[in-house]
């Protein structure tokens, strides 16, 4: 005898699929709760539709249930551990972490891509935060933990607690070389402030090759207080106004678009121009 193989596509594949599923689990069920009188299958009109009752029903509800357990079990499910607002407000440090395209304005932390300590008995601590993976509008408020700090012209942060031992100088990605000053400090730049501290030598010295061209971030430097810093290193997030975007007509005249705080972190590449049929501008 010829064996076909198992399809549940097919009508008479073999016995089990002629098996009345729902009204034998049921009956199990009911029989198994004390409530065997309930176990037969009946059919009633109810508004002139007909529906079953006892077993049957008991049993395809069960069914329902558990298969709908089963499909949402094996859903693959979206990782969006970097996406959540604690993942936000943090500074990870990851040898392959994904570059964040920034739309709107948010509050964030970013990835550390450098990390040094220099001076007498490591004095000063450098450190990079990259914020975006390109140019953004700006970057606006500055957070020690939770609290918005002040900065002066020199990038100082003002509030008595650091005792102005914390230094913030911000890229906004349109910097091309080390000497190119920092958006918030006339007159400072990379040449003149990271690299002429550094003490990396050999094939790790830094020289006017580091740059960041294309990426938006924070250089912070801290100097050593045992005082100021008897928590150990403070968390520094800012709020950021993301990719310069704008609605395009087809006569090619331009309109900002108000767009919430978003964050993508897939490499893909992102049309800038959003086209808006004439209509739509004028009626919205």
């Amino acid at each position: 005898m010829k064996r076909e193989p198992f399809n549940v596509l097919m009508p008479n594949a073999n016995s089990w699929d002629r098996v009345p599923r729902a009204t034998m689990i049921g009956t199990i069920v009911l029989n198994a709760v004390g409530a065997s009188a309930f176990a037969t299958t009946a059919l009633i009109t109810i508004g002139g539709v007909t529906v079953l009752t006892g077993a049957s029903l008991v049993g395809s509800l069960i069914m329902y249930a558990v298969t709908s357990w089963a499909a949402k079990a094996s859903t693959p499910k979206f990782d969006s551990g970097a996406m959540n607002s604690s993942g936000l407000l943090v500074n990870g440090r990851e040898s392959a972490a994904p570059q964040h395209f920034v739309y709107g304005e948010i509050r964030k932390g970013g990835t550390v891509t450098f990390y040094e300590s220099t001076g007498d008995d490591n004095k000063f601590l450098h450190q990079i935060i990259v914020l975006a993976g390109h140019e953004v509008n700006d970057i606006t408020n500055i957070f020690i933990n939770d609290t918005i700090q002040a900065l002066d012209s020199n990038g100082f942060v003002t509030d008595a607690e650091w005792d102005s031992k914390i230094r913030v100088y911000k890229h906004l990605g349109n910097q091309t070389s080390a000497t190119d000053s920092f958006a918030n400090v006339s007159g400072k730049n990379l040449a003149n402030t990271l690299i002429a501290d550094s003490e990396l030598t050999g094939d790790d010295a830094l020289d006017s090759n580091f740059v960041g061209k294309g990426l938006a971030y924070l250089y912070v430097r801290y100097e050593y207080d045992r005082e100021v810093f008897a928590n150990g290193l403070p968390i520094v997030t800012a709020t950021v106004q993301g990719k310069k975007v704008s609605i395009q007509e087809h006569q090619g005249s331009n309109y900002p678009i108000p767009l919430l705080g978003h964050i993508q972190t897939t490499p893909l590449c992102v049309s800038q121009i959003f086209f808006i049929p004439n209509t739509v501008l004028m009626t919205a």
